[in-house]
């Protein structure tokens, strides 16, 4: 009853109001209602289980003419030329200009978008995306659109995903779901934890899944082999330790060794509150974060698959 909701983020927000809705039976219509207000939150799709086709919309939203300033349009029609000769930084600091307003600061995140997806630089790619994102419809992404929406959850290395989901039988949509929220599709980033790769796979975990596979060779920098390995890894936690998504997911991060710890802590609550008593932040963020990006996922691998 204390609580400014009003004063907290979004994501703060939607995580108590998710809270909420599984602890306060008495009420948890009324927070699954106030839910209904961030389709694209954690909360709402569990609940949902999964994206609601109706919050999604089929075209973009544009900006006024008011949206733009003199200054700003002049500034984009020189982007390109800065771009060409790979002047980034110059670019990406505009926006903090004063006179630059938010259809201004669109346009620049969309070119820095555009530029770096041609680089094959998804990391960069996918940041500018979701800043294109957030500028469009703000951070809850209410009303998001299906272009969008595929922007900032992209299927990134599609053909290997689809191949060892299929040969080590993983949805798909988790394997992307893990890739976007470990490394944000980038083939060569290093953890502070030494996690490398796509799917941020330990090396003394990568020589255990090396000698289950019969891999004698392989480069956890190279998307093949890390994918490879990262969706042979959930396949070996799913048919030794957990079949519940998130128990997967928590074991992906903090080890079967502690969820198994957890699990028999708190095997009296029901699954999703077991996920939400977790005594590691950083698992609980994991675990909704990764769950989020599945629900998109899965809902743009059926609609692609429906084409």
């Amino acid at each position: 009853n204390n609580l400014n909701f009003n004063k907290l983020d979004e994501y703060n927000r939607t995580s108590i109001y998710y809270l909420l809705s599984i602890i306060d039976t008495k009420e948890s219509n009324k927070w699954k209602k106030l839910l209904e207000e961030y389709p694209i939150s954690y909360g709402y799709l569990k609940i949902n289980n999964g994206i609601n086709t109706e919050k999604i919309l089929k075209e973009k939203k544009q900006f006024k003419n008011e949206d733009f300033s003199e200054l700003g349009k002049i500034f984009i029609k020189k982007i390109d030329y800065y771009l060409l000769f790979n002047n980034t930084a110059f670019v990406s600091e505009i926006d903090q200009l004063k006179e630059i307003l938010i259809g201004d600061k669109y346009e620049i995140y969309r070119k820095l978008y555009i530029y770096y997806l041609n680089k094959e630089d998804y990391y960069q790619a996918v940041k500018y995306a979701i800043l294109c994102a957030i500028t469009l419809y703000g951070e809850d992404l209410k009303e998001i659109d299906i272009k969008t929406l595929k922007e900032i959850f992209p299927l990134h290395y599609k053909e290997s995903i689809f191949k060892y989901s299929l040969e080590y039988e993983i949805e798909p949509a988790l394997a992307f779901a893990v890739m976007r929220e470990e490394s944000r599709y980038s083939k060569t980033i290093i953890s502070i934890a030494n996690a490398i790769g796509l799917m941020q796979i330990i090396p003394k975990t990568a020589e255990f899944i090396a000698k289950k596979i019969d891999l004698e060779k392989y480069d956890l920098t190279n998307p093949e082999d890390n994918i490879r390995m990262g969706i042979f890894y959930l396949k070996f936690l799913k048919d030794h330790y957990f079949k519940e998504k998130g128990f997967i997911l928590a074991s992906y991060n903090a080890g079967q060794g502690k969820v198994k710890k957890w699990y028999n802590t708190y095997y009296n609550f029901s699954e999703d509150l077991i996920y939400e008593l977790i005594p590691i932040a950083e698992t609980r963020n994991y675990i909704r974060k990764v769950l989020r990006s599945y629900y998109v996922y899965d809902y743009l691998i059926k609609l692609e698959n429906s084409k």
